[in-house]
């Protein structure tokens, strides 16, 4: 389910099946005046693919662009809003994120009553969406695995 199509009439019905917050971040990028999409489009396809191939669990929230910032100043933002997500009753939280973001942020604390997994896609790989598949599938596994642990 994506949070941009939820129905509040009828989240009574779904919430009990969903216990797994997917949290896309991406940095927004200009130059000369021209946008740099290659983060956005490649985080937000397989944010969209994960979605729809795991219905039923996840709520794909929307995502959070940055801009300006170098990551270390940013990351005590995303930990404030995985602090407050993590009070949501919900069991597992995916941050999905760039890989070389994931690797220069390092693990973050899991908040106390959700299970955490930082997950780095390999954006500059995504250029066909047989690759965007590909990607969708390794973090899929990834996923499936952290519900196996409980």
């Amino acid at each position: 389910m994506k949070w941009s199509q939820l129905d509040t009439t009828e989240w009574g019905r779904y919430a009990p099946f969903l216990d797994t917050l997917l949290l896309p971040v991406f940095r927004l990028r200009f130059e000369e005046k021209q946008p740099k999409l290659e983060e956005a489009a490649g985080i937000g396809a397989v944010a969209d693919l994960l979605e729809k191939t795991l219905t039923g669990r996840v709520l794909l929230l929307p995502p959070i662009p940055y801009s300006g910032a170098s990551p270390k100043v940013f990351r005590p933002y995303v930990e404030s809003v995985l602090s407050q997500l993590g009070g949501s009753l919900f069991h597992h939280l995916i941050l999905l994120v760039p890989e070389d973001l994931a690797e220069e942020w390092g693990e973050f604390q899991s908040p106390d009553s959700i299970k955490l997994l930082v997950a780095g896609v390999t954006v500059y790989r995504l250029v066909s969406d047989q690759d965007i598949q590909t990607e969708a599938e390794r973090l899929q596994a990834r996923i499936i695995r952290l519900w196996q642990t409980g």
